[in-house]
């Protein structure tokens, strides 16, 4: 299961479990959301999808103007703007989340949850939280090792998004940040 895929099952069980999906892609992107809400048979609950960008992003996606670029640099005004559309999004629609359409939303999840009255669900963390509860199919990793772990979700994300939100964990026997024990 993917990030996208967890963050949906998140969203369908918090509150009522209606939400609205922001994503910066554009409309023609759409089909992605469509298949996944399909795949869970939560359509129903998904009371919008919000399309940020223009068509156009998708040619700027590896340079340095990119809403990914902008995102990743923590630009006020692109946090503004999604900012604002979360809360057109809560205004019109009342829904229970906001789902983050991608995990390159990630490096503002924080910043846009601070700006909505509903809970904001960033995929990278719904998928390292399920990850951590073991309810998953195939993986190597115990559960055990996984919920002592589960504290470190927000570092992990963290790291892997290059922002520093929390302090570095505390060492002990098993290594601070990896998945597994080192036993």
């Amino acid at each position: 299961m993917g990030a996208g895929e967890a963050a949906l099952r998140e969203a369908s069980v918090t509150g009522e479990g209606r939400f609205c999906i922001l994503t910066v892609w554009p409309k023609s992107m759409g089909f992605l959301y469509d298949e996944r809400l399909r795949s869970l048979e939560i359509v129903p609950r998904c009371l919008a999808i919000r399309h940020f960008s223009a068509e156009d992003e998708l040619s700027r996606l590896a340079g340095d103007t990119s809403v990914m670029a902008r995102m990743a640099r923590h630009e006020h005004d692109i946090i503004d703007a999604l900012g604002t559309a979360c809360e057109e999004l809560i205004a019109r629609h009342r829904p229970d989340s906001i789902v983050l359409g991608c995990t390159c939303m990630s490096p503002i999840a924080d910043a846009l949850a601070k700006r909505c009255l509903v809970p904001v669900i960033d995929g990278a963390v719904s998928g390292l939280r399920l990850l951590a509860s073991g309810n998953h199919i195939g993986s190597p990793v115990s559960a055990r090792t996984m919920a002592k772990r589960a504290s470190l979700i927000p570092d992990m994300v963290s790291a892997w998004i290059g922002t520093a939100h929390s302090p570095a964990p505390v060492a002990t026997p098993d290594c601070p940040v990896c998945i597994t024990d080192v036993e």
